[in-house]
């Protein structure tokens, strides 16, 4: 299968997408501000906030969720950092799943992944930031309703 093959399977598959979970850093004001903006792409996600999140159910690690944003979805898949952002847009309509689907490609992926390194190191100075994140704090992570969550899908 070559690589147009690949995308069209990949969208396919997304097009048929469950919700996802999408876990965010609120000790981090881009994070937070850039969660809470889904909505505006049309994806269809549920967010929480790490610090409000029994990430040891979910399967989650941590300190690496700190680090890079973790979304799970509903067989329990985690996917990291530009893989959870294509694959949270490919929960959405047809234009932002393309979107979602070449950040995830072979061609896109390796600079899709460095752009992102780039953003997570950086979030504390971009637009939306208050300039503290929880980086350093790995003691944030506490309780979801883990039942609510498997339930609304």
């Amino acid at each position: 299968v070559g690589s147009s093959g690949r995308l069209r399977q990949s969208l396919r598959s997304s097009m048929r997408a469950a919700p996802v979970l999408m876990l965010y850093d609120a000790d981090c004001g881009f994070c937070t501000k850039s969660a809470h903006r889904t909505h505006l792409l049309g994806l269809r996600v549920e967010i929480a906030a790490l610090q409000d999140t029994d990430l040891v159910a979910l399967g989650v690690e941590p300190a690496r969720s700190l680090a890079e944003v973790p979304v799970v979805d509903e067989s329990g898949r985690i996917y990291w950092g530009h893989r959870a952002i294509a694959r949270a847009l490919q929960t959405g309509p047809l234009p932002v799943r393309l979107v979602g689907s070449a950040l995830d490609s072979r061609a896109v992926s390796p600079v899709a992944a460095r752009a992102y390194r780039w953003l997570a190191a950086n979030r504390g100075r971009l637009p939306g930031s208050d300039g503290t994140c929880g980086l350093d704090k790995p003691e944030n992570v506490s309780s979801l309703d883990l039942e609510r969550w498997r339930g609304s899908a």
